[in-house]
């Protein structure tokens, strides 16, 4: 039996335990609410800052850039009556203006230099000479963007269009990176060289076995590549077979980049034939 001592050093040390591990209890959960309510805060700046962002994206950003295409379109005005404008001695003040005001500014410019490009640099200055090469160069992408004419030239985008034809095709910058490939993507042209190619007749027909060009019966109609290299007997020496459709894309671009008259002549012709159909099966 234990005696009493024992008895009251037991309970003294098992209520010691107890408020021990209460304190530790307690502790635990004061970190865990320190902690959740950290998160918390996290979470809350970052909603915050998101529907700034939203705000920001639905005034300013846009109030911005409807100013900004406001100002391309008065660059793009100036232009269209100095360079395409019916009455000539407009056409002449607005040269001479133009001139006039660079001198004032010393702006100097090449003769090489394209006129919207002496336009748009008058109207932003030369700070930011990249920036303003992106606008002008936008504006130019314009200049063959409009109907096409019965000759089937295209000509030059409407004045009152340009700031709604800008937003469509995605902004100036999706403009001015379309415009360095004919305003297609490296695909659109394979595409358009693929079909012709696909189209016309070949050069030259060539019989292949399995085996040597490593390719299979899944292969058949699919455009692939040969490496090969022209020898001095007058015979092309096939030295690779490529399937890759990334690599069948490049070459294709590149054919399409050499016979772009051409190709650009058919790719105008489809589409002027698809607009025509278009009409008589809304009539």
């Amino acid at each position: 039996m234990f005696d009493t001592n024992t008895i009251a050093a037991i309970e003294t040390n098992e209520n010691d335990v107890v408020v021990i591990n209460d304190k530790q209890s307690e502790v635990a959960k004061t970190s865990m609410k320190t902690d959740v309510s950290g998160v918390y805060a996290a979470l809350f700046m970052l909603e915050q800052i998101s529907n700034e962002r939203e705000s920001w994206e639905a005034n300013e950003y846009i109030a911005s850039r409807n100013r900004l295409y406001t100002l391309l379109t008065q660059c793009y005005d100036y232009y269209i009556t100095m360079k395409l404008g019916a009455n000539k001695a407009i056409r002449s003040e607005y040269k001479k203006a133009l001139n006039d005001f660079c001198t004032l500014r010393s702006f100097n410019f090449k003769k090489t230099t394209h006129d919207m490009n002496v336009v748009v640099s008058a109207v932003f200055g030369r700070t930011d000479r990249r920036r303003i090469s992106a606008y002008a160069q936008a504006l130019r992408v314009a200049l063959t963007a409009g109907a096409m004419n019965e000759k089937g030239e295209m000509q030059a985008l409407k004045v009152s269009d340009l700031s709604s034809w800008i937003e469509a095709q995605g902004g100036v910058e999706e403009v001015r990176t379309g415009s360095k490939n004919a305003g297609m993507t490296r695909k659109e042209q394979a595409e358009v060289a693929s079909k012709a190619l696909d189209e016309s007749n070949a050069l030259a027909t060539i019989n292949a076995d399995f085996t040597t060009f490593r390719v299979e019966s899944n292969d058949s109609d699919k455009q692939m590549l040969l490496v090969v290299t022209y020898r001095n007997t007058g015979q092309f020496e096939i030295n690779a077979v490529v399937k890759d459709q990334l690599a069948v894309d490049a070459a294709l671009a590149c054919y399409y980049k050499n016979n772009v008259t051409t190709l650009s002549e058919g790719k105008q012709a489809e589409t002027a034939t698809q607009a025509s159909m278009k009409k008589t099966e809304t009539v």
